[in-house]
């Protein structure tokens, strides 16, 4: 089983990621931890079966871009199980999820087991982000909040 957890340019070194990436070596996990760029790193993501994510130190609700990137692609997302996920993605059926470094090691020999589980979870991801998490439905988000501010008088209308 092919599972990363991808560096990318903007991705910062945080205690927490490396605490997890090495204990799940040192358990005989073999992780691809390569710096992709561009469509390479999206092409990972795709040939992967689960990909690690695993939110900077200092993050309390599950926010950044690879949550969306990695679902969106069809690819099982293994995922910290922080505050917010679940007004997301369901977890254990739109992504997996641990909550420390041992769950994150049961979760993938768990997903190693049973490849029917992690393709159902990864398509059901995927309808998730592109039914609820697109750019376009967003944008729309964004326009919604900015209608209600009034910015000549920096207040709400």
């Amino acid at each position: 089983m092919k599972v990363i957890c991808p560096i990318v340019l903007n991705s910062a070194v945080h205690k927490n990621r490396v605490a997890i990436i090495d204990y799940l070596v040192s358990r005989g996990i073999e992780i691809d931890t390569t710096t992709y760029w561009g469509m390479e790193y999206y092409r990972a993501i795709r040939e992967a079966d689960v990909v690690i994510n695993v939110h900077g130190d200092s993050i309390k609700e599950a926010c950044n871009k690879r949550l969306f990137e990695v679902t969106g692609m069809g690819t099982c997302l293994l995922t910290d199980n922080l505050l917010g996920l679940d007004k997301l993605f369901k977890k254990h059926t739109e992504v997996a999820v641990f909550n420390n470094k041992y769950d994150c090691y049961l979760a993938i020999k768990y997903l190693e087991k049973h490849p029917k589980i992690r393709e159902s979870i990864a398509k059901a991801g995927q309808r998730r982000t592109i039914q609820g998490h697109t750019t376009k439905r967003r944008l729309g988000q964004w326009n919604e909040i900015f209608s209600r501010y009034d910015y000549k008088k920096k207040k709400p209308k």
